[in-house]
């Protein structure tokens, strides 16, 4: 269940592309493979998505260079804000800099275009099942903290909970 307001998403991937060809080809790519996708091509609809509309992706799939704003600064407000969905950072330009304050601010991965699909794949694979894991973990502690029923939880929790 998700707090009142929230969207429940479990298996929303956010896509952060401002590159026309590129992001439709993605949102079509992981459609297919069963992920709700939501696309953002620019840092204000991202922001929107995220703040205004309370969308709590699984994955986020995030360029850097946006016409009007850096992926590494909107990581780092989500971050500040509780934010725990799962970031992969995809750039052009993949410099040191950036790379270092992206795993500093907790994103799964940086990746430079062109990235081959199977491997963009099996880091966006990566990503959701540490989301996913991170989740029940959090779903626990709120059972056990008396701030979620018992209910909520599932049969792996349920195991775990009687431990």
């Amino acid at each position: 269940t998700c707090p009142a307001g929230r969207k429940s998403m479990s298996e929303t991937l956010l896509i952060i592309e401002d590159e026309q060809l590129l992001g439709s080809e993605l949102v079509r790519h992981y459609r297919r493979a069963s992920w709700e996708v939501v696309w953002a091509k620019t840092f204000a609809q991202a922001r929107s998505q995220l703040f205004e509309r309370d969308l709590e992706p699984l994955v986020v799939l995030s360029d850097i260079n946006l016409p009007d704003g850096n992926g590494l600064d909107l990581l780092d407000e989500v971050r500040q804000r509780g934010g725990r969905g799962e970031w992969v950072l995809l750039t052009g330009y993949g410099e040191v800099p950036d790379s270092v304050r992206a795993m500093r601010l907790g994103a799964f991965d940086f990746l430079t275009k062109p990235c081959e699909q199977d491997h963009l794949d099996l880091v966006i694979n990566g990503a959701a099942r540490g989301a996913r894991a991170r989740r029940r973990l959090l779903r626990l502690r709120r059972i056990r903290a008396g701030h979620a029923r018992w209910k909520d939880a599932s049969g792996p929790e349920l195991r775990l909970l009687r431990r």
